[in-house]
């Protein structure tokens, strides 16, 4: 099989021999995330002002600080955090508090639930706690593996048997495809009509029964 740029991250994380070859794509997506970021891309003008706006996740910026360029994360925080101060000074200085009665100030809002924010503030901390530079980045890259993936599943010959001889993949893969979900519910199919054999098998056979209704729902 003829390898393109394209192709050899999918085809890398099938050689490897991990357990889920999606999974193990993920990580090199967010390592390639974290890499890129604190590579020369933190003093380009653009990208900056992007991570200004944006900010990191917790996960990520724990991940960050991990890596190890000191100097990188110190100057990003600080165009970042002054950024972040001059956005709230803003907030406050244009906040009308909205009218509630005392039952509802007395309750705990959760911003992670579908109880949105009820005021411009409330609005903007919520997306300040949730809003990640580096996840938008490595979804990014993520999402081209995933349409690699089906158009190689689909196309190639070799890579299926390649596929076939993997040890599975995990559910949650399958769910991030699901804003692909024509493409994931074809494969789902062409799964069920061809049963592989060898170490995938018993994890397909639960992967059939748990997703095959995903394409019911197309």
């Amino acid at each position: 099989m003829k390898e393109t740029i394209a192709t050899i991250p999918l085809m890398n994380a099938f050689h490897a021999d991990d357990e889920c070859p999606f999974c193990y794509l993920e990580r090199e997506a967010e390592q390639h995330a974290i890499s890129f970021i604190l590579g020369s891309a933190y003093m380009e003008d653009d990208i900056r002002a992007k991570t200004d706006a944006t900010g990191f996740c917790r996960h990520h910026f724990k991940m960050m600080y991990d890596y190890g360029n000191r100097l990188g994360n110190a100057l990003i925080l600080s165009t970042h955090l002054k950024k972040l101060n001059q956005e709230l000074d803003d907030e406050l200085a244009h906040f009308t508090p909205g009218k509630s009665s005392f039952i509802k100030r007395m309750k705990h809002t959760d911003v992670s639930s579908g109880n949105a924010p009820k005021t411009p503030l409330g609005a903007w901390i919520a997306a300040k706690t949730t809003d990640c530079y580096v996840c938008d980045h490595f979804h990014q890259i993520y999402g081209r593996y995933l349409d690699t993936f089906f158009d190689l599943y689909k196309k190639n010959e070799e890579f299926r048997a390649l596929f076939e001889k993997s040890r599975g993949f995990c559910a949650k893969p399958v769910h991030s495809g699901w804003k692909r979900a024509r493409k994931t519910a074809a494969f789902l199919l062409s799964l069920t009509r061809k049963r592989p054999s060898g170490n995938v098998a018993a994890v397909h056979e639960k992967v059939i029964l748990n997703l095959q209704g995903y394409a019911v729902l197309l």
